[in-house]
C-alpha cells in the first residue's frame, strides 16, 4: 500500500494527463508531458506540466492522527508566438484549473487503530495563480498555480488513516 500522500499525488498527476483534445482540453499534454521535477522551459517539450510538492505542514489535533497541508506547485509551459501572450497562458490555466479543482479526492485506506478499511477525503484548494509573471522566456507562455492538498493520516504509519 502506498503512502496516503503519494496516492493523493498520483491523483493530481492522473488528472493533469487527462488535459487532452478529447476531454475537451484547448491542448494535448496527456500522459508524456506531466512531470515531477523542476527543469527549464528550454529543456522539456510543449505543452507541459509540472507538479512540485512543497513543504507539508502537520498539526496535531485530533488524537492519533494528523491534519495535513501540503503545499502544491503546478506550473505549466507552452510554445506560443501569436499576438496574444496572456490570452494564452489563461486559457492553459484554464485547462488546469478545470482538470484538477472540484476534482475526487476520495481514497480507500486503512485505519490504524481499528484495521478497518475507510474511505476517506482529501481537498484540494486553489491559493494563487501566476501568467506570464517573470523574466520573459522567447517563443513560450509559462504561468503556476499554488495549491493546498489536505488530507488525514495516522501519526504512527503514513499509509493509513
Amino acid at each position: 500500500m502506498a503512502i496516503i500522500r503519494q496516492t493523493l499525488m498520483d491523483t493530481v498527476v492522473t488528472k493533469l494527463q487527462a488535459i487532452t483534445y478529447a476531454n475537451s482540453y484547448s491542448r494535448e499534454v496527456g500522459t508524456r508531458r506531466v512531470y515531477s521535477a523542476s527543469k527549464l522551459p528550454q529543456q522539456i517539450p510543449t505543452p507541459c506540466v509540472i507538479v512540485l510538492q512543497g513543504p507539508e505542514r502537520v498539526d496535531n489535533r485530533i488524537g492519533d492522527r494528523y491534519e495535513c497541508s501540503l503545499a502544491l506547485s503546478v506550473a505549466f509551459v507552452e510554445s506560443y508566438g501569436g499576438p496574444e501572450p496572456d490570452d494564452e497562458a489563461n486559457k492553459f490555466l484554464a485547462d488546469i484549473q478545470k482538470a484538477v479543482n472540484g476534482a475526487d479526492f476520495s481514497f480507500t485506506t486503512t485505519n490504524y487503530s481499528s484495521g478497518a478499511s475507510v474511505t476517506t477525503f482529501a481537498t484540494l484548494l486553489e491559493v494563487s495563480n501566476s501568467i506570464n509573471a517573470g523574466e520573459p522566456v522567447e517563443g513560450k507562455v509559462y504561468g503556476e498555480v499554488q495549491y493546498e492538498l489536505g488530507y488525514v493520516r495516522s501519526i504512527f504509519d503514513p499509509e493509513k488513516q
